[in-house]
């Protein structure tokens, strides 16, 4: 899905007008963009929900769910009882949200959910929901719902075979063709005493095939702080994308490379801010698209940036500010959700969409889109 996404956002980008900053060649995505207010919303689309509770939404993920030419948002639901719901958002149309699926009571414990995240896993060109499941004694299962709501068991480690509390990051895209154009889970992995693994969960369409991919003996878990996957070198396979803290306000931007044939990873520092410059306690969300990084930072005094690490180079990252709120225009901590995806912005191909929490049950669904840019 994401491979098809890119094809088409890249031919887009190439027929967009382009702003010269510094000499430096700005793509469409890295123009301006306005917040654009959807709609609030006060109930869960549900009878067994009074409103829509923020603490009772566990997971938000994008996709194009419905089949249709727009990005949807997908909400995890906890409805209480070990009953698990699936809320779909048309196009960020909260108004439209619609609860797809119900687990029934005591048929599913999010608190055992860890991961939840969305691909095209079997190849139909719409998004599928994969949740990983830790049943406890080291077993981890992937669960993957078919068109938001046909649950199948692709695959399950057994007992004593792979420990979730040392898996920090899970991430879905292409990063192998071994069994065809279908989107793959890659999980990064701590070992301890600083020793990183990455494993590939290939789909074959229908289940898992586990691979090891990559291995570093110099890679503390605990710096890496953000973990997205896009292409990020024009190969139209995946790419992992690390977040990391080097102290003294120093951040860095790895990219880890997916080889399509091997099924492997290759690390490269595609950015670094130097000391000083980037704190990555006040950096709340970061998302990906196009394929640019994009990240939220947190001000203080209500006033929220976004900004939006592109590629002006292969394997160079270079940061535009793409929007600034002001002083008490925005609270980062009722921001609930931060998602980049193609066809989120009414009038144009990219934007963004962020979950907002205004309280008494009631939540909100604000769209930054991109604007065009006239040199």
């Amino acid at each position: 899905m994401k491979r098809k996404l890119n094809q088409l956002k890249m031919s887009l980008v190439l027929s967009t007008t382009i702003l010269f900053i510094f000499s430096l060649a700005v793509p469409a995505s890295a123009a301006p963009i306005s917040p654009n207010f959807i709609v609030r919303v006060g109930s869960a689309t549900n009878s067994t929900v009074g409103g829509w509770n923020m603490q009772s939404t566990k997971f938000t993920v994008s996709g194009n769910f419905d089949n249709s030419l727009g990005a949807d948002l997908a909400v995890i639901y906890n409805y209480g009882n070990n009953n698990m719901g699936i809320i779909i958002i048309p196009e960020a149309k909260v108004s439209q949200a619609t609860t797809i699926y119900l687990t029934g009571n005591y048929n599913w414990d999010l608190t055992k959910t860890k991961f939840v995240i969305a691909g095209d896993y079997n190849g139909d060109l719409v998004s599928n929901i994969a949740a990983v499941y830790d049943y406890g004694n080291n077993d981890m299962g992937i669960w993957i719902f078919y068109n938001g709501f046909l649950p199948t068991l692709v695959y399950k480690s057994g007992s004593g075979n792979w420990n979730l509390q040392n898996t920090k990051f899970v991430e879905s895209s292409n990063f192998s063709n071994d069994y065809g154009d279908y989107e793959d889970l890659a999980m990064m992995y701590d070992y301890g005493d600083n020793k990183m693994g990455i494993w590939n969960f290939i789909s074959n369409g229908a289940t898992f095939v586990p691979k090891f991919a990559f291995y570093s003996n110099n890679w503390n878990i605990n710096k890496t702080k953000f973990v997205v996957s896009d292409d990020y070198t024009g190969d139209f396979s995946g790419d992992l994308a690390a977040i990391y803290d080097y102290d003294n306000n120093d951040m860095g931007i790895w990219v880890f490379q997916g080889d399509p044939v091997q099924g492997t990873f290759t690390p490269s520092l595609f950015y670094k801010t130097g000391p000083g410059n980037w704190s990555l306690a006040n950096t709340k969300f970061v998302s990906s698209g196009l394929p640019e990084i994009v990240m939220m930072y947190d001000y203080g005094n209500n006033n929220m940036g976004i900004w939006d690490f592109y590629l002006t180079a292969p394997g160079v990252f270079s940061p535009f500010l793409l929007y600034i709120s002001g002083s008490g225009n925005w609270s980062v901590t009722n921001t609930k959700t931060f998602t980049e995806s193609a066809f989120f912005n009414p009038y144009g191909p990219y934007g963004i969409a962020s979950l907002y929490d205004y309280g008494n049950n009631t939540i909100g669904i604000w769209i930054f889109g991109y604007q065009s840019v006239i040199p």
